[in-house]
C-alpha cells in the first residue's frame, strides 16, 4: 500500500474516531474553569535556549560507571526488553555522539549537550543525583523519542531555567499536561484501532504537534515532537473539527485534583535545607506578597511548617492564572473566606 493510501485509510480512521466521540462536552464546574485556563496559550512553559558548548571529558567506560554506581540493577536494563541488548550502551555512546534519530536537527547538539549535563552532574554528585540518572537509564529501554523527551526534561531541571514561582508552577501544569496527553492518545488508539506499537510516543507526538498550540504545551514538547519523522508519516494531521474535538477530550482528561495534590506535596515539603530557587523556597516569597497574612501558610500550632491544604491551594492556583481566586466559592480557611486572604491585585 502506497504512503499515501496508508495516509488515506488513517485519515478515515481519525474522522470515525472524532464522530464517536462528538458527544465529549464540558459540565460547568470550578474545575472546568481552571482548566480552560491552565490547558491553554497562557500558561505555556516558553521555549528554551538551546544548550551548547559542553565537551565530553568522560570515556565511555567512566559514564557507565556513573550509572552503574548510582543505579542500582542499571546493568540489567533492556532496550525494547531484548535479550542482550542492554541500555547503558546506548546511554554511552549517546554521551559520546548524541542521538541518532536527531543527528540532523536543529535539536542535535542540544540534547548531546544535555545528556553531558546530566551525567557530569552525577558524576560530581554521586547518590544525590541517583533519581535523575535513574530517570535517564529507564528512558534508554525505549525509542529515541522517549530518551529525547527525558534527556530535555531532566536536563532542563538541573539548569533551573524557571527562576521564580509562577515559572516553577508553569513546569508542574506542564507534566500534567503531557500526562493529559498520554492519556488522549492511549484513548483515541484504543477507540479507533490506529497503528502503534508499545510505546505511543509517536501518536502522543502527532498530538503534541497539532494540539500544541491550542493547549499550550510545552514550546520544547512541541519543537521536539515536530522533529519526530514517525509521527509525520504515520498519522495524518487532525482536521479543525477533530482538533476542537480532541482539546475539549484533553482538557477534561486534565486532572486538576492530581496537580493541586502535587503542588500541595511540593509547598508542603519546605526545609531549611531548601535551595534558594526551589518551589518550596520561592512559594514563601510569593506567598510574603501575595497573601493578606503570610502566617496562614504555616501550620496552627507553632508556625514552624508549611501546611497549605487543598482548598487553599486551590485558590492560589487560581490567583496566578486566573488573576484571584473564585469570590464565589464559600470555601474558607482557619474561618476566613479563601478570597479575603489574598491582596487585590
Amino acid at each position: 500500500m502506497s504512503v499515501s493510501s496508508n495516509a488515506e485509510a488513517e485519515t478515515q480512521a481519525v474522522d470515525a474516531r472524532t464522530n464517536a466521540l462528538a458527544p465529549w462536552k464540558f459540565q460547568c464546574s470550578q474545575d472546568t474553569r481552571l482548566a480552560q485556563r491552565l490547558l491553554s496559550p497562557k500558561v505555556q512553559q516558553c521555549e528554551p535556549e538551546v544548550m551548547q558548548g559542553i565537551a565530553a571529558t568522560l570515556t565511555e567506560a567512566e559514564v557507565a560507571k556513573v550509572f552503574i554506581d548510582h543505579v542500582p540493577g542499571v546493568q540489567g536494563f533492556l532496550y525494547r526488553a531484548q535479550p542482550g541488548v542492554h541500555a547503558i550502551k546506548f546511554v554511552t555512546k549517546a554521551y559520546q555522539s548524541g542521538l541518532v534519530a536527531f543527528k540532523d536537527t536543529c535539536l542535535h547538539e542540544h540534547l548531546v549537550c544535555l545528556l553531558r549535563l546530566i551525567v557530569h552532574h552525577g558524576h560530581a554528585n554521586g547518590d544525590s543525583a541517583t533519581s535523575h540518572l535513574r530517570e535517564v537509564a529507564e528512558a534508554f529501554m525505549d525509542c529515541q523519542a522517549v530518551q529525547a523527551r527525558t534527556i530535555e526534561r531532566v536536563g532542563l531541571r538541573l539548569r533551573g531555567l524557571s527562576h521564580d514561582f509562577r515559572g516553577l508552577v508553569v513546569g508542574l501544569v506542564g507534566d500534567y499536561k503531557t500526562i493529559a496527553i498520554k492519556m488522549l492518545a492511549a484513548d483515541a488508539i484504543g477507540k479507533s484501532g490506529l497503528r502503534e506499537d508499545g510505546d505511543p510516543v509517536h501518536y502522543e507526538n502527532r498530538l503534541t504537534q497539532d494540539l500544541g498550540h491550542d493547549l499550550g504545551l510545552n514550546f520544547g514538547d512541541i519543537r521536539r515532537a515536530r522533529l519526530d519523522e514517525h509521527a509525520a508519516t504515520r498519522f495524518p494531521r487532525l482536521r479543525r473539527q477533530q482538533r476542537h474535538a480532541f482539546t475539549d477530550r484533553c482538557r477534561e482528561l486534565f486532572d486538576v485534583a492530581a496537580l493541586l495534590q502535587a503542588f500541595v506535596a511540593e509547598v508542603n515539603s519546605f526545609s531549611q535545607a531548601s535551595p534558594p530557587e526551589s518551589l518550596p523556597r520561592l512559594f514563601l516569597d510569593w506567598a510574603s506578597e501575595r497573601l493578606t497574612e503570610k502566617h496562614v501558610v504555616l501550620d496552627e500550632a507553632t508556625c514552624t511548617r508549611v501546611d497549605v491544604t487543598l482548598p487553599l491551594a486551590r485558590a492560589i492556583i487560581e490567583d496566578l492564572f486566573l488573576g484571584a481566586p473564585d469570590s464565589s466559592s464559600d470555601q474558607v480557611h482557619r474561618g476566613r473566606k479563601l478570597s479575603t486572604l489574598f491582596l487585590r491585585p
